[in-house]
């Protein structure tokens, strides 16, 4: 249950403005490549199943495809940090690009563990990273002084429950345009949860990078030719007294 006292219709939103970093699988049109003859045939195929998706939410109509697909798929078995099954989708960004990476490694051991046979060799995927600019007068700021009793509950790596039950109540209130809240997966990292999609000042992302990501059961890797960086992360990062921390199981 939330507190009645910090979680109300008079509870404080506050104005918001920077730029936030959000990471994606570079799928783009890769998938649909390999079962087509030529790129006409693949426009035909990427349009039919473009049919069959959810629609795109209202408000997203004149943005990129990176900005405006997060509004677009319902959260997943377990819903999302601020998200239930039931909700419209938040789009996830970071404050920082190395903390977008590193919420990402975090996801990429979650997909292995969930395979049914461990590959024995490194798995390799690319990955997009990209910023766009944030501005809201509507943000919930959960960093904020009047929020430091419950930012454990907040940011629990294995329960969803709290920060949940905030995402409910931010829904029906109706104004709350974006959650900005600490990472649960890095302790000194910022992340932003956005409701509205005019909160997103950008119609497309304003800096791309790409990035290959190198895979095994205890090391997540990532390198990019463009911004010259390399970063990893180990399955330990993630892990309490050896135990990888994840929602549900």
């Amino acid at each position: 249950m939330l507190d009645a006292k910090r979680f109300n219709d008079q509870t404080s939103l506050t104005d918001y403005r920077a730029e936030a970093w959000r990471v994606v699988e570079s799928q783009e049109h890769v998938a649909t490549s390999n079962i087509v003859d030529d790129l006409d045939e693949q426009a035909v195929l990427e349009n039919l199943l473009d049919e069959v998706k959810p629609k795109y939410r209202v408000g997203t109509e004149n943005m990129h495809y990176l900005l405006k697909t997060a509004f677009r798929y319902p959260p997943l078995k377990w819903g999302s940090r601020f998200g239930t099954q039931l909700m419209p989708s938040y789009f996830y960004a970071s404050e920082t690009p190395v903390v977008a990476l590193h919420e990402c490694a975090y996801y990429r051991f979650l997909f292995l563990d969930h395979m049914a046979e461990l590959f024995l060799d490194p798995v390799r995927s690319e990955f997009c990273l990209f910023n766009v600019l944030l501005a809201s007068d509507k943000c919930l700021d959960l960093l904020s002084d009047d929020f430091l009793a419950v930012q454990k509950k907040v940011t629990d790596p294995a329960s969803y429950a709290y920060s949940q039950a905030i995402g409910e109540w931010a829904y029906a209130r109706k104004d709350v345009a974006m959650i900005r809240f600490q990472s649960a997966r890095c302790s000194e990292g910022v992340n932003v949860a956005v409701a509205d999609p005019r909160v997103i000042r950008s119609r497309k992302p304003k800096e791309k990078i790409s990035w290959l990501c190198l895979m095994n059961e205890n090391k997540v890797s990532f390198s990019s030719r463009e911004s010259d960086q390399y970063f990893t992360f180990g399955r330990d990062d993630f892990s309490r007294k050896d135990v990888f921390l994840r929602v549900g199981d």
